[in-house]
């Protein structure tokens, strides 16, 4: 990391145990404060800003916009603040996705059972442990449901971490179904939003014709329906990227034989071709400047393999338009890597079964 993504990274990481602090019964700061805040005053002191002496007035620079405090970059947008109505800002979680660890922004369940997994050499439980939390049919159920699908997987330890990335919902009643992702729509200022950070939201422009988030199903259970939803976390990081990785997997699946997850999620989908097989790494970012961050911040060893023809980097197509892969494919050319969008990937298998 150079010294802003540093910074960026400390202030957001700082943010998110500060919160945890102010909702737990501890008595003692976490030193991550301490440290985000003199961090982020030697940063103002040298641009000539006020410093952030206190709490509040570290807080009150990153609920800002951050062209209040941080100088013009590419990193992150400069009307966003880090932080807004309780939570971190969409920007801020593209930023941890990008940047971070997976740890900083995916719930303990999925890390556990990734770790398990490659320990045990268990894909088949993995596959099947992921592909439940990306079913839209099974982002809110009830109590019969959860218990029905847990049963399906037969080791118990994968069962329980199953189980533990669902949250008691209660309050189902007041809200709506998101008719993209399956998950829990509440009202904002008179619109339907899909989570805190409302992810489906721009979603909808690409599916226009086939459903609307203003226009919402309810959700179909009774009053003595026990209800559980995913967690926020596997809701924003796990199944809406999941939605255009299935779809991409499944369309695949019409000509080719595939594998989801190889190699217990090195990449997300595997083709087996008649000359060799293609590993496919599909982004969901939002921001072409977020893709370009996470290659860039890639080690060697894990460009390596898209920096040949046995690997590619994929975006979906509601992600990926002309100028997004325009802007991607030249700021990365330094690694001699070709992203591609999912239109792109199928014209290009196309075009090779014509050549053999």
């Amino acid at each position: 990391m150079n010294q802003l993504h540093e910074l960026i990274y400390i202030q957001v990481r700082a943010l998110i145990q500060f919160n945890a602090y102010l909702n737990s019964d501890k008595l003692v700061m976490p030193d991550i404060v301490t440290v985000a805040r003199k961090r982020l005053t030697k940063y103002l002191i040298q641009k000539g800003k006020y410093p952030a002496l206190g709490i509040n007035e570290w807080l009150r620079y990153l609920i800002e916009p951050s062209e209040q405090w941080l100088s013009e970059n590419d990193i992150f947008d400069p009307v966003s603040p880090l932080w807004e109505e309780g939570g971190l800002s969409r920007e801020a979680e593209w930023f941890l996705e990008a940047y971070g660890l997976p740890e900083d922004f995916q719930e303990r369940p999925v890390l556990k059972v990734l770790s398990y997994c490659r320990e045990e050499d268990e894909q088949h439980g993995y596959v099947l442990f992921r592909s439940l939390l990306t079913n839209p049919d099974l982002a809110v159920i009830n109590q019969k449901t959860l218990t029905e699908t847990a049963g399906k997987i037969v080791d118990s330890f994968i069962r329980k971490q199953y189980l533990s990335c669902y949250e008691p919902f209660d309050e189902w009643y007041m809200y709506k179904k998101c008719p993209y992702c399956g998950w829990s729509l509440k009202k904002y200022n008179g619109q339907w939003r899909c989570g805190r950070s409302n992810v489906c939201n721009e979603m909808e422009g690409y599916y226009l014709s086939k459903w609307s988030l203003q226009s919402p199903d309810e959700f179909d259970f009774s009053s003595e329906d026990q209800v559980y939803r995913l967690l926020s976390g596997i809701h924003r990081f796990i199944l809406v990227p999941g939605l255009p990785e299935n779809r991409i997997y499944q369309r695949l699946s019409e000509k080719y034989k595939v594998e989801l997850y190889p190699n217990k999620d090195e990449f997300d989908i595997r083709i087996f071709l008649e000359n060799g097989n293609l590993d496919l790494d599909v982004k969901c970012f939002r921001q072409p400047r977020h893709l370009v961050g996470y290659i860039n911040h890639l080690s060697d060893l894990k460009r390596e393999p898209f920096q040949t023809d046995e690997a590619k980097f994929v975006v979906p197509n509601e992600y990926g338009y002309a100028s997004y892969l325009k802007q991607v494919n030249t700021q990365i050319s330094k690694f001699r890597i070709q992203v591609v969008s999912e239109n792109q990937l199928f014209r290009e298998l196309g075009e090779k079964e014509k050549s053999i």
